[in-house]
């Protein structure tokens, strides 16, 4: 295992195999996690304290998990504050226990969840949908927990069908699809393209799977060609003109 330091802070970056968290229901129905935390290798303060966070846009609980020389998880570990566990992540943070206190000295983020059973999802989406109030908005992209989400204005009434409709699909994904993509070749951080875990690997490694598309090209001057050639196969495995042509046909019917 490589022990990697973010240079301007010089706190541990924690490896994500040495993460994991698991999702399991309660005898209530609630959802409940659990962390097998591995920080022995790190060279941290054995009194550091330990935190588990679950988080998704502005929704936030934190559970305190001792010291890594004794890790104590809490009782209660139920994500109440959750209404679905789509597009929860978890990130891990070790502080010091020392002057000054509460200094950050290690941290795992972006940490997505495993399922115990088949009753709770297994994974986070490639693409969560959320309602969100957007004003006069239909929908947008966010990127507040620095992986892409669809916000669908919460106001126009069943959200989850709005997303899911012909129309929006033609019109609106092959737009979202594009500016993910260009967002993930202009991204100054480094990140690893074999990394299943990185959410900016995920979409690459979706767009490579599309019918007449090559592998994620390295070289930037080639990266907006191919960009074009995610999206125009993405539009002819969805058929959007098809989809598109119907609805106008019906809506000018009369």
């Amino acid at each position: 295992m490589t022990v990697r330091t973010l240079n301007y802070t010089r706190r541990k970056r924690l490896v994500r195999e040495d993460l994991d968290i698991t999702v399991d229901t309660s005898s209530t129905g609630d959802p409940v996690f659990e962390a097998g935390l591995q920080l022995g290798e790190y060279g941290l303060p054995s009194d550091a304290r330990v935190f588990v966070e679950a988080y998704r846009q502005t929704h936030w609980m934190r559970f305190d998990f001792g010291t890594v020389a004794h890790l104590k998880p809490p009782t209660n570990r139920t994500l109440l504050e959750f209404d679905s566990l789509d597009g929860v992540l978890f990130r891990v943070r070790v502080t010091s226990s020392e002057e000054p206190h509460g200094l950050l000295l290690a941290e795992g983020d972006r940490i997505q969840f495993r399922a115990r059973e088949e009753r709770v999802k297994k994974r986070t989406s490639l693409l969560p949908v959320m309602p969100s109030n957007l004003g006069h908005e239909i929908c947008k992209v966010s990127y507040e927990n620095n992986r892409p989400v669809l916000l669908v204005n919460s106001t126009i009434g069943n959200w989850r069908s709005l997303a899911r409709d012909p129309v929006v699909i033609a019109l609106v994904y092959p737009l979202v699809l594009r500016e993910i993509l260009t967002r993930i070749v202009s991204d100054q951080e480094d990140w690893d393209l074999d990394d299943k875990n990185d959410w900016r690997a995920q979409w690459c490694k979706f767009s490579e799977k599309l019918p007449g598309v090559g592998s994620f090209p390295e070289h930037r001057d080639m990266q907006e060609d191919w960009i074009d050639s995610v999206v125009e196969s993405f539009c002819r495995r969805q058929s959007v003109i098809a989809k598109f042509n119907l609805f106008w046909k019906e809506g000018n019917a009369a």
